[in-house]
């Protein structure tokens, strides 16, 4: 059986700093973690959907084919690249998800093919399911809810975007940077200089997330913990913030200069506009 997380880690994971609609269009992209469904959708999916409770290891469908939006309403799902659950152990998870979030579904909501991944908690979770035809009949219902819900799908699509070009271009230390610094970004608490952050997930999720081996895996901590000071309490992390400035700088080019939601040059300052309200900077 799988340890199970703390409840300050299940507590932590369940804070949602924003995801109402407009606001939504200024959360700056982050990969490893799919955004914050809006709050209008939330609404509607909880109140049209079935609960679940699925216990830490289990694949929320046999197959790759996905009939249904998982909505979390506590604890953490992976996304684990692979045909099938025999394989899906051993394979890469490309984004996880949290409360707030779809664990599954929006990939292939309109064209309805399988989704060449399984779904599966990594913690025990609660959650909401509702069918893709019931979605469908919500929408011709709630005509309001098409232009959150659209977003949010092409806004999840663009941070596993940015997640692929991270696992492509940048070395393993600056993998795991984005992946400390999505979670900074979302649930991270400042502490006298310090940056606190549940973990994303065990050492062996992590180590999926980012592409790495647990050998490598070893190495990265040993380097921040020199370079940042990282230490682990528990399921939580802290770490100088100031370590994660060169994986904020290559976010920064990759939003392009001519970027409405720009974010600050300084990594702190960019968290903290996160950590206010959960929105980088807004248009004037």
């Amino acid at each position: 059986m799988p340890r199970r997380f703390s409840e300050a880690w299940t507590r932590a994971l369940k804070e949602i700093r924003t995801s109402d609609w407009p606001e939504l269009r200024y959360v700056p992209m982050l990969p490893f973690l799919t955004p914050p469904v809006p709050k209008v959708v939330r609404e509607a999916f909880a109140s049209a959907g079935r609960r679940l409770s699925v216990p830490a290891g289990q694949h929320f469908f046999g197959s790759t084919f996905v009939t249904d939006f998982i909505l979390i309403t506590s604890g953490l799902s992976g996304r684990y690249l692979a045909p099938n659950a025999a394989q899906a152990e051993g394979a890469g998870i490309l984004a996880l998800s949290t409360t707030g979030r779809f664990a599954c579904g929006n990939l292939n909501f309109l064209s309805r093919r399988p989704t060449i991944g399984q779904y599966a908690a990594i913690s025990d979770l609660e959650a909401v399911a509702v069918s893709h035809v019931a979605v469908d009949e919500i929408l011709h219902m709630r005509r309001d809810l098409i232009r959150p819900l659209f977003t949010h799908i092409e806004v999840t699509n663009l941070s596993d975007r940015m997640a692929f070009g991270i696992m492509t271009l940048l070395s393993a230390i600056s993998r795991y940077k984005c992946l400390l610094l999505t979670w900074a970004a979302y649930y991270g608490k400042f502490d006298d200089g310090w940056i606190v952050i549940p973990t994303p997930g065990r050492n062996a999720h992590v180590e999926r997330v980012i592409g790495a081996s647990s050998v490598t895996m070893d190495k990265l901590r040993a380097e921040l913990q020199q370079t940042a000071g990282m230490e682990r309490a528990g399921d939580f992390v802290r770490l100088r913030p100031e370590a994660l400035q060169d994986v904020h700088d290559w976010m920064r080019r990759a939003d392009h200069s001519s970027s409405m939601y720009g974010r600050p040059a300084n990594v702190v300052a960019f968290l903290e506009d996160m950590l206010s309200d959960g929105l980088g900077p807004r248009p004037d």
